[in-house]
């Protein structure tokens, strides 16, 4: 998922997706996951010591605590990814 606006304004991609499942109706309590997008487009689920494939479409269902996004091409300038 990349974002971006008319003109030369930046690029910036999806690579990440902070999740707080909230069991209790409280923000007191509850468990924390993430998606990740890792350097070859996949995306994965980690959950405590478990990592599992995912897709991107599960990662945006969910409803994101933090989103997490890097800079692929900056104002009036070439891509900066290698």
């Amino acid at each position: 998922v990349s974002v971006s606006s008319e003109g030369s304004d930046p690029v910036y991609d999806l690579f990440g997706v902070l999740v707080h499942q909230d069991f209790y109706a409280s923000a007191h309590s509850g468990h924390y996951v993430a998606y990740v997008k890792l350097p070859d487009d996949t995306w994965v689920l980690c959950n405590d010591g478990r990592v599992s494939v995912s897709s991107e479409k599960e990662a945006m269902k969910q409803k994101a605590y933090i989103l997490f996004y890097e800079r692929v091409t900056p104002r009036d300038g070439p891509d900066v990814r290698p």
